[in-house]
Protein backbone atom coordinates (compact mmCIF):
# COMPACT_ATOMS: atom_id res chain seq x y z
CA UNK A 1 0.00 0.00 0.00
CA UNK A 2 1.42 3.36 -1.03
CA UNK A 3 0.71 6.92 -2.12
CA UNK A 4 0.61 7.39 -5.89
CA UNK A 5 3.54 9.22 -7.48
CA UNK A 6 3.18 11.50 -10.51
CA UNK A 7 4.03 8.58 -12.82
CA UNK A 8 1.34 6.41 -11.21
CA UNK A 9 -1.27 9.19 -11.33
CA UNK A 10 -0.62 9.85 -15.01
CA UNK A 11 -0.67 6.12 -15.78
CA UNK A 12 -4.01 5.70 -13.97
CA UNK A 13 -5.47 8.62 -15.94
CA UNK A 14 -4.27 7.15 -19.22
CA UNK A 15 -5.83 3.77 -18.35
CA UNK A 16 -9.12 5.39 -17.35
CA UNK A 17 -8.92 4.35 -13.69
CA UNK A 18 -9.39 8.01 -12.66
CA UNK A 19 -10.99 10.98 -14.37
CA UNK A 20 -9.42 14.44 -14.09
CA UNK A 21 -10.66 16.84 -16.79
CA UNK A 22 -9.08 19.06 -17.83
CA UNK A 23 -5.71 17.59 -16.92
CA UNK A 24 -2.93 20.20 -16.91
CA UNK A 25 0.56 18.71 -16.84
CA UNK A 26 2.10 21.71 -15.06
CA UNK A 27 -0.22 21.11 -12.08
CA UNK A 28 1.05 17.56 -11.53
CA UNK A 29 3.37 17.46 -8.51
CA UNK A 30 5.65 14.65 -7.29
CA UNK A 31 2.69 12.91 -5.59
CA UNK A 32 -0.33 15.19 -6.05
CA UNK A 33 -2.31 17.28 -8.52
CA UNK A 34 -3.07 20.98 -7.98
CA UNK A 35 -6.81 21.67 -8.09
CA UNK A 36 -8.71 24.87 -8.88
CA UNK A 37 -12.00 25.74 -7.20
CA UNK A 38 -15.00 27.49 -8.72
CA UNK A 39 -17.61 29.72 -7.10
CA UNK A 40 -17.32 30.00 -3.32
CA UNK A 41 -20.29 29.91 -0.92
CA UNK A 42 -20.37 30.75 2.77
CA UNK A 43 -22.08 28.02 4.84
CA UNK A 44 -24.54 28.62 7.66
CA UNK A 45 -23.75 25.67 9.93
CA UNK A 46 -27.07 25.96 11.73
CA UNK A 47 -29.25 25.63 8.63
CA UNK A 48 -26.97 24.28 5.91
CA UNK A 49 -27.90 27.23 3.68
CA UNK A 50 -25.26 28.90 1.52
CA UNK A 51 -24.56 32.43 0.29
CA UNK A 52 -22.28 33.20 -2.71
CA UNK A 53 -19.10 35.15 -1.97
CA UNK A 54 -18.39 37.42 -4.92
CA UNK A 55 -15.08 38.93 -3.74
CA UNK A 56 -13.58 35.44 -3.10
CA UNK A 57 -12.30 36.51 0.32
CA UNK A 58 -12.34 33.69 2.88
CA UNK A 59 -12.74 34.93 6.45
CA UNK A 60 -14.32 33.76 9.67
CA UNK A 61 -16.61 30.76 9.24
CA UNK A 62 -16.78 27.90 6.74
CA UNK A 63 -17.14 27.94 2.96
CA UNK A 64 -17.99 25.48 0.21
CA UNK A 65 -16.71 25.18 -3.36
CA UNK A 66 -16.57 22.63 -6.15
CA UNK A 67 -13.42 21.89 -8.08
CA UNK A 68 -13.20 23.37 -11.57
CA UNK A 69 -12.03 19.97 -12.79
CA UNK A 70 -14.31 16.98 -13.30
CA UNK A 71 -12.88 14.36 -10.93
CA UNK A 72 -13.85 10.73 -10.53
CA UNK A 73 -11.96 8.30 -8.28
CA UNK A 74 -12.42 4.54 -7.77
CA UNK A 75 -13.09 4.80 -4.01
CA UNK A 76 -13.37 1.04 -3.61
CA UNK A 77 -9.65 0.73 -4.28
CA UNK A 78 -8.24 4.19 -3.55
CA UNK A 79 -8.37 6.88 -0.88
CA UNK A 80 -8.46 10.41 -2.27
CA UNK A 81 -8.41 13.68 -0.40
CA UNK A 82 -7.28 17.26 -0.71
CA UNK A 83 -4.80 19.25 1.32
CA UNK A 84 -3.88 22.94 1.23
CA UNK A 85 -0.90 23.93 -0.91
CA UNK A 86 2.10 25.30 0.98
CA UNK A 87 1.83 28.98 0.01
CA UNK A 88 -1.89 29.51 0.74
CA UNK A 89 -1.43 27.49 3.95
CA UNK A 90 1.09 30.12 5.06
CA UNK A 91 -1.63 32.70 4.50
CA UNK A 92 -3.86 30.79 6.93
CA UNK A 93 -6.09 29.10 4.34
CA UNK A 94 -7.33 25.58 5.05
CA UNK A 95 -8.91 23.35 2.38
CA UNK A 96 -10.34 19.93 3.18
CA UNK A 97 -12.22 17.17 1.40
CA UNK A 98 -15.97 17.03 1.91
CA UNK A 99 -16.36 13.34 1.17
CA UNK A 100 -14.29 10.20 0.75
CA UNK A 101 -11.19 11.36 2.60
CA UNK A 102 -9.09 10.75 5.68
CA UNK A 103 -9.28 14.48 6.41
CA UNK A 104 -12.19 15.81 8.46
CA UNK A 105 -13.06 18.85 10.53
CA UNK A 106 -16.06 20.05 12.47
CA UNK A 107 -17.65 21.76 9.46
CA UNK A 108 -17.42 18.62 7.33
CA UNK A 109 -19.16 16.57 10.01
CA UNK A 110 -21.84 19.21 10.45
CA UNK A 111 -22.47 19.44 6.71
CA UNK A 112 -22.72 15.68 6.37
CA UNK A 113 -25.80 15.89 8.57
CA UNK A 114 -27.41 18.15 5.98
CA UNK A 115 -26.02 16.21 3.03
CA UNK A 116 -25.12 17.81 -0.28
CA UNK A 117 -28.74 18.65 -1.04
CA UNK A 118 -28.48 22.24 0.20
CA UNK A 119 -25.19 22.88 -1.60
CA UNK A 120 -24.71 24.05 -5.21
CA UNK A 121 -22.80 20.86 -5.98
CA UNK A 122 -22.08 19.33 -9.40
CA UNK A 123 -21.74 15.54 -9.08
CA UNK A 124 -18.86 15.56 -11.58
CA UNK A 125 -16.80 17.83 -9.33
CA UNK A 126 -14.86 17.36 -6.09
CA UNK A 127 -16.55 19.31 -3.26
CA UNK A 128 -14.28 20.96 -0.67
CA UNK A 129 -14.65 22.90 2.57
CA UNK A 130 -12.60 26.09 2.96
CA UNK A 131 -11.84 27.97 6.17
CA UNK A 132 -9.08 30.10 7.64
CA UNK A 133 -7.07 30.10 10.82
CA UNK A 134 -8.22 33.52 11.99
CA UNK A 135 -6.97 35.29 8.85
CA UNK A 136 -8.76 36.79 5.86
CA UNK A 137 -7.50 35.37 2.57
CA UNK A 138 -8.21 36.36 -1.02
CA UNK A 139 -8.46 33.37 -3.33
CA UNK A 140 -7.83 34.30 -6.99
CA UNK A 141 -9.98 32.30 -9.42
CA UNK A 142 -6.94 31.23 -11.47
CA UNK A 143 -4.91 30.06 -8.48
CA UNK A 144 -5.07 26.41 -7.29
CA UNK A 145 -5.42 26.53 -3.48
CA UNK A 146 -5.25 22.78 -2.87
CA UNK A 147 -3.78 19.48 -4.00
CA UNK A 148 -5.45 16.15 -4.70
CA UNK A 149 -3.57 13.24 -3.10
CA UNK A 150 -4.43 9.66 -4.11
CA UNK A 151 -3.36 6.55 -2.21
CA UNK A 152 -4.04 2.86 -2.47
CA UNK A 153 -6.85 1.85 -0.13
CA UNK A 154 -5.74 1.57 3.49
CA UNK A 155 -2.38 3.30 2.99
CA UNK A 156 -2.94 5.91 5.71
CA UNK A 157 -3.47 3.19 8.29
CA UNK A 158 -0.02 1.73 7.57
CA UNK A 159 2.80 4.27 7.69
CA UNK A 160 6.32 2.87 7.87
CA UNK A 161 7.19 0.92 11.01
CA UNK A 162 10.17 1.76 13.23
CA UNK A 163 12.23 -1.02 11.64
CA UNK A 164 11.31 0.18 8.13
CA UNK A 165 12.21 3.75 9.07
CA UNK A 166 15.56 2.64 10.46
CA UNK A 167 16.27 0.76 7.24
CA UNK A 168 15.29 3.84 5.20
CA UNK A 169 17.64 5.95 7.37
CA UNK A 170 20.46 3.44 6.83
CA UNK A 171 19.97 3.61 3.05
CA UNK A 172 19.72 7.41 3.01
CA UNK A 173 16.08 7.55 1.93
CA UNK A 174 14.89 9.30 5.09
CA UNK A 175 16.88 11.64 7.31
CA UNK A 176 15.80 13.80 10.24
CA UNK A 177 18.49 15.81 12.05
CA UNK A 178 18.38 18.17 15.02
CA UNK A 179 19.92 21.64 15.07
CA UNK A 180 23.29 20.11 15.96
CA UNK A 181 23.21 17.84 12.91
CA UNK A 182 22.62 14.67 14.92
CA UNK A 183 20.28 12.04 13.48
CA UNK A 184 16.86 11.88 15.12
CA UNK A 185 15.62 8.31 15.48
CA UNK A 186 11.95 7.23 15.25
CA UNK A 187 9.69 6.15 18.10
CA UNK A 188 6.94 3.56 18.24
CA UNK A 189 3.55 5.20 17.83
CA UNK A 190 1.56 5.90 20.98
CA UNK A 191 -2.08 6.90 21.06
CA UNK A 192 -3.89 9.41 18.88
CA UNK A 193 -3.32 10.95 15.46
CA UNK A 194 -5.85 13.32 13.96
CA UNK A 195 -5.58 11.62 10.56
CA UNK A 196 -6.69 8.20 11.70
CA UNK A 197 -7.70 6.18 14.75
CA UNK A 198 -4.69 3.87 14.82
CA UNK A 199 -5.07 0.91 17.17
CA UNK A 200 -2.95 1.10 20.32
CA UNK A 201 -0.96 -1.92 19.16
CA UNK A 202 -0.23 -0.30 15.78
CA UNK A 203 3.37 -1.09 14.79
CA UNK A 204 4.02 2.13 12.90
CA UNK A 205 6.82 4.52 13.75
CA UNK A 206 7.01 8.29 13.97
CA UNK A 207 9.53 11.08 14.47
CA UNK A 208 8.89 13.59 17.26
CA UNK A 209 9.49 17.16 16.10
CA UNK A 210 9.72 20.47 17.95
CA UNK A 211 9.54 24.03 16.71
CA UNK A 212 11.73 27.07 17.26
CA UNK A 213 10.93 29.87 19.72
CA UNK A 214 10.80 32.64 17.10
CA UNK A 215 7.43 32.73 15.36
CA UNK A 216 5.39 35.13 13.27
CA UNK A 217 1.83 36.02 14.26
CA UNK A 218 -0.92 37.42 12.04
CA UNK A 219 -1.65 41.02 13.04
CA UNK A 220 -5.22 41.04 11.76
CA UNK A 221 -4.47 43.98 9.48
CA UNK A 222 -5.92 43.57 6.03
CA UNK A 223 -6.63 40.73 3.62
CA UNK A 224 -3.80 38.33 2.77
CA UNK A 225 -3.37 37.48 -0.90
CA UNK A 226 -1.08 34.70 -2.15
CA UNK A 227 -0.23 37.09 -5.02
CA UNK A 228 1.76 39.45 -2.78
CA UNK A 229 4.45 39.48 -0.12
CA UNK A 230 2.79 38.82 3.25
CA UNK A 231 5.51 40.20 5.55
CA UNK A 232 3.54 43.38 6.34
CA UNK A 233 0.64 41.46 7.94
CA UNK A 234 2.78 39.35 10.29
CA UNK A 235 4.73 40.42 13.37
CA UNK A 236 7.66 38.62 15.01
CA UNK A 237 7.09 37.06 18.40
CA UNK A 238 9.38 35.22 20.82
CA UNK A 239 7.76 32.34 22.72
CA UNK A 240 8.67 30.44 25.85
CA UNK A 241 8.79 26.67 26.12
CA UNK A 242 5.02 26.57 26.61
CA UNK A 243 2.26 29.00 25.65
CA UNK A 244 -1.47 29.30 24.97
CA UNK A 245 -3.16 29.67 21.60
CA UNK A 246 -6.24 31.87 21.72
CA UNK A 247 -9.11 31.32 19.26
CA UNK A 248 -8.60 33.25 16.04
CA UNK A 249 -4.82 33.59 16.47
CA UNK A 250 -2.62 32.33 13.64
CA UNK A 251 1.12 31.68 13.95
CA UNK A 252 3.88 30.57 11.59
CA UNK A 253 6.88 28.73 12.95
CA UNK A 254 9.33 26.12 11.74
CA UNK A 255 10.59 22.83 13.03
CA UNK A 256 13.86 22.73 14.93
CA UNK A 257 14.69 19.62 12.92
CA UNK A 258 15.66 19.32 9.27
CA UNK A 259 13.72 16.72 7.28
CA UNK A 260 15.15 15.13 4.13
CA UNK A 261 13.12 12.65 2.08
CA UNK A 262 14.31 10.56 -0.85
CA UNK A 263 12.32 9.91 -4.00
CA UNK A 264 10.39 6.91 -2.65
CA UNK A 265 8.84 8.55 0.42
CA UNK A 266 6.16 11.04 1.45
CA UNK A 267 6.01 12.58 4.92
CA UNK A 268 2.91 13.61 6.85
CA UNK A 269 2.98 16.00 9.82
CA UNK A 270 0.32 15.12 12.37
CA UNK A 271 -0.91 16.44 15.67
CA UNK A 272 0.94 15.11 18.70
CA UNK A 273 -0.60 12.13 20.51
CA UNK A 274 -3.34 14.04 22.29
CA UNK A 275 -7.08 14.36 21.75
CA UNK A 276 -8.67 16.77 19.30
CA UNK A 277 -9.25 19.51 21.87
CA UNK A 278 -5.51 20.16 22.38
CA UNK A 279 -5.93 22.07 19.19
CA UNK A 280 -2.75 22.49 17.11
CA UNK A 281 -1.51 20.90 13.95
CA UNK A 282 0.10 21.55 10.58
CA UNK A 283 -2.04 23.13 7.89
CA UNK A 284 -0.19 21.83 4.82
CA UNK A 285 0.87 18.48 6.31
CA UNK A 286 2.46 16.62 3.38
CA UNK A 287 6.22 16.62 2.81
CA UNK A 288 6.91 15.63 -0.77
CA UNK A 289 9.62 13.29 -2.12
CA UNK A 290 12.85 15.21 -2.67
CA UNK A 291 12.09 17.72 0.10
CA UNK A 292 14.97 18.93 2.24
CA UNK A 293 14.83 21.56 4.99
CA UNK A 294 13.04 22.63 8.13
CA UNK A 295 9.27 22.32 7.92
CA UNK A 296 6.95 25.28 8.30
CA UNK A 297 4.38 24.70 11.00
CA UNK A 298 1.10 26.59 10.81
CA UNK A 299 -0.32 26.88 14.31
CA UNK A 300 -3.78 27.89 15.38
CA UNK A 301 -6.42 26.86 17.85
CA UNK A 302 -8.67 24.12 16.50
CA UNK A 303 -11.20 25.75 18.81
CA UNK A 304 -12.17 28.21 16.09
CA UNK A 305 -14.30 31.21 16.95
CA UNK A 306 -17.50 29.91 15.23
CA UNK A 307 -17.07 26.49 16.83
CA UNK A 308 -16.61 27.99 20.30
CA UNK A 309 -19.70 30.13 19.80
CA UNK A 310 -21.73 27.04 18.94
CA UNK A 311 -20.32 25.16 21.94
CA UNK A 312 -20.83 28.18 24.23
CA UNK A 313 -17.16 28.17 25.27
CA UNK A 314 -15.87 31.43 23.79
CA UNK A 315 -13.05 31.84 26.33
CA UNK A 316 -11.39 28.44 25.78
CA UNK A 317 -7.71 28.41 24.81
CA UNK A 318 -5.35 25.69 23.57
CA UNK A 319 -2.12 24.98 25.48
CA UNK A 320 0.98 23.83 23.62
CA UNK A 321 4.61 23.02 24.32
CA UNK A 322 7.26 23.63 21.68
CA UNK A 323 8.88 20.28 22.45
CA UNK A 324 7.34 17.23 20.78
CA UNK A 325 4.79 19.56 19.17
CA UNK A 326 4.06 17.32 16.19
CA UNK A 327 4.81 13.91 14.80
CA UNK A 328 6.14 12.96 11.39
CA UNK A 329 4.79 9.81 9.72
CA UNK A 330 6.40 8.44 6.55
CA UNK A 331 4.65 6.57 3.73
CA UNK A 332 6.03 4.78 0.68
CA UNK A 333 5.40 5.89 -2.90
CA UNK A 334 4.20 3.48 -5.56
CA UNK A 335 7.27 4.36 -7.65
CA UNK A 336 9.83 7.13 -7.96
CA UNK A 337 8.33 10.37 -9.26
CA UNK A 338 9.37 11.72 -12.62
CA UNK A 339 9.88 15.10 -10.97
CA UNK A 340 10.79 15.17 -7.28
CA UNK A 341 10.22 18.28 -5.18
CA UNK A 342 12.67 21.06 -5.99
CA UNK A 343 13.14 20.18 -9.67
CA UNK A 344 10.40 22.56 -10.91
CA UNK A 345 10.48 26.39 -10.78
CA UNK A 346 7.22 26.40 -8.76
CA UNK A 347 8.86 24.34 -5.95
CA UNK A 348 9.91 27.36 -3.93
CA UNK A 349 10.56 25.91 -0.47
CA UNK A 350 13.21 23.21 -0.92
CA UNK A 351 16.13 23.86 1.41
CA UNK A 352 14.10 26.32 3.48
CA UNK A 353 15.67 27.46 6.73
CA UNK A 354 13.38 30.40 7.52
CA UNK A 355 9.67 31.15 7.79
CA UNK A 356 9.64 33.53 4.82
CA UNK A 357 6.76 33.47 2.31
CA UNK A 358 7.66 32.89 -1.36
CA UNK A 359 4.28 32.25 -2.97
CA UNK A 360 4.26 35.64 -4.73
CA UNK A 361 7.52 34.81 -6.53
CA UNK A 362 6.70 33.40 -9.97
CA UNK A 363 3.06 33.39 -8.86
CA UNK A 364 1.36 30.13 -9.91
Amino acid sequence: MAILSDRSIRGALERGIFTLEPFVQSRLGPASVDVLVGDIYRIDLETGNTEPIKDRVIGNGYYFADSIENISIDRDNFDAGVTTRSSPARCGLKVESFVGSEFHNYAVNRMKKFGLGNLPHDQRKLPVILSTCGTRVELPADYPPCQLVIAEKGTYKRPLSVSELKEAIRKGGVRVTDNSGRTVMPFHHRGYSQYDSFPEESPHGEFHLSFVDDVRVYTGKGVISPRFDTSDVFASLHLGEEFDLGPGHFYLSQTSERVTLGNRYVGLLTNRDMPYQVGVHANAPFIWPGSDGSQIFELWSLFSIPLLEILGKEGMRSHISRENACHLLVYPLTEEPEHSYGTRPKDKYRGQSSIGYKGHLDFS
